[in-house]
C-alpha cells in the first residue's frame, strides 16, 4: 500500500470516527442536510463502495494485462513461440535465401524490436500514464504487424503446415484473440481512471462536509466545549 493509499483509509477512518461521534451529541442539528447524520454517513458509505470498486476494478485490470503479455510473450501458444517454427516451415519450403524468408524476417524485426511494458502499471498514477500510453500504441503496433505477418504467410501457395497451430485458420484467431485483448485492457484502464476521478470529488466532497461539521460544532457547542474537544485535532 502506497502513501496515498494510507492517507486515502486514514481519511475515511477519521470521517467515520466524526460521524460515530456526532450521532451522540445532544442536539447535533447542522443547518445543511449534506451535514446531518444520515446524508454524511450516506458519503462515507459511497467512498467505501468506490475503494472497493477501484480495488476490484485493478485486480482485473492486471489479470488482462497478464493474460496479453502471455498472448504476446509466453512460452507456449504465443505470438513470439511462433516465430520459429513458421520461419523455419518458410525455409523448409522456399529455401532459407528465398525471398519470402527475407520478407518474414522483417516483419519478425519489426516486432521484436517493439517497446512493451512488461508489468501492470497502475493506470491512475500520473507519473506511468506516459509510458502506459506507450506501451498501448506499440502492442496496438504488434497486433498490426502480426496481422501483417499472417498477409504475407497467406500469399505463399506452398505453405501447408500439418502442424494445427501454425495453420491460417489457427493464426487467424490468434489475431482476433490480440485485438480483443488489447480492448479489453483498454476499457479497464479507462474504466479505472473514471472511478477515480469520481472517487476524488468524493472525498473532497467529504473534506467540505467534514470541516463544516468541525465548523458547527464548534460553534452550537462552544470552542471549550466536551463535543468540539473530541473532534477539534481531527484533519481531513
Amino acid at each position: 500500500m502506497n502513501v496515498s493509499k494510507k492517507s486515502f483509509a486514514a481519511r475515511i477512518h477519521r470521517a467515520q470516527q466524526l460521524s460515530s461521534y456526532t450521532k451522540d451529541f445532544t442536539g447535533f442539528d447542522p443547518p445543511r442536510t449534506d451535514e446531518s447524520a444520515v446524508s454524511y454517513q450516506a458519503l462515507i458509505d459511497s467512498i467505501s463502495i468506490a475503494n472497493q470498486s477501484e480495488t476490484a476494478l485493478m485486480k482485473d485490470y492486471r489479470l488482462a494485462v497478464n493474460e496479453r503479455q502471455n498472448a504476446f510473450f509466453g512460452k507456449s501458444n504465443s505470438v513470439q513461440s511462433l516465430f520459429i517454427p513458421i520461419k523455419d516451415m518458410i525455409k523448409a519450403q522456399y529455401g532459407a535465401n528465398s525471398i519470402e524468408v527475407t520478407i518474414l524476417e522483417s516483419i519478425i524485426r519489426k516486432m521484436r524490436s517493439s517497446k512493451v511494458s512488461r508489468t501492470s502499471s497502475d493506470p491512475t498514477n500520473p507519473e506511468q500514464v506516459k509510458s502506459i500510453s506507450q506501451s498501448e500504441k506499440s502492442y496496438g503496433s504488434l497486433t498490426k504487424n502480426f496481422n501483417d505477418f499472417i498477409t504475407v504467410i497467406s500469399g505463399f501457395e506452398s505453405y501447408k503446415p500439418s502442424k494445427e497451430t501454425l495453420k491460417l485458420p489457427s493464426l487467424q484467431d490468434m489475431s482476433e484473440k490480440l485485438a480483443k485483448l488489447n480492448d479489453t485492457v483498454s476499457q479497464k484502464i479507462n474504466q479505472l481512471r473514471s472511478v477515480k476521478a469520481d472517487r476524488l470529488k468524493m472525498y473532497d466532497e467529504l473534506r467540505d462536509r467534514s470541516l463544516r461539521i468541525k465548523s458547527y460544532v464548534k460553534a452550537h457547542y462552544g470552542v471549550d466545549s466536551n463535543e468540539y474537544n473530541m473532534i477539534r485535532l481531527m484533519r481531513f
